[in-house]
């Protein structure tokens, strides 16, 4: 369990932060405007790289969503084999038994 939980944390949190890689490099353009605004006393220069920040993670938003799912998913299963290979029943009885369908 503690080496699953160390495979399935790491890789995760690697994976996470691959998904979520294009929203921290669309936060880029909002801090050069914002920074343009210190130095050039203008507010204007903000709304153009705040717009297309904006613009970019609302495309971005469904993807996120549909990679996190998937990522989700995955770590669920493996949990879920994990749990059920590493708890074997005492009396090992058939999960399924064929019915007698004549």
């Amino acid at each position: 369990m503690i080496v699953m939980a160390l495979i399935l944390g790491i890789g995760g949190a690697i994976i996470g932060v691959i998904i979520a890689l294009p929203i921290i490099i669309m936060v880029i353009p909002v801090a050069l405007g914002a920074a343009a605004i210190g130095t050039s006393g203008i507010a204007d220069s903000l709304s153009v790289p705040l717009i297309i920040g904006a613009v970019c993670c609302v495309l971005y938003f469904p993807v996120l969503l549909t990679l996190s799912g998937v990522l989700t998913t995955y770590i669920q299963c493996a949990w879920t084999l994990t749990f059920m290979r590493l708890t074997k029943s005492q009396d090992n009885a058939p999960l399924f038994v064929a019915g007698n369908a004549q």
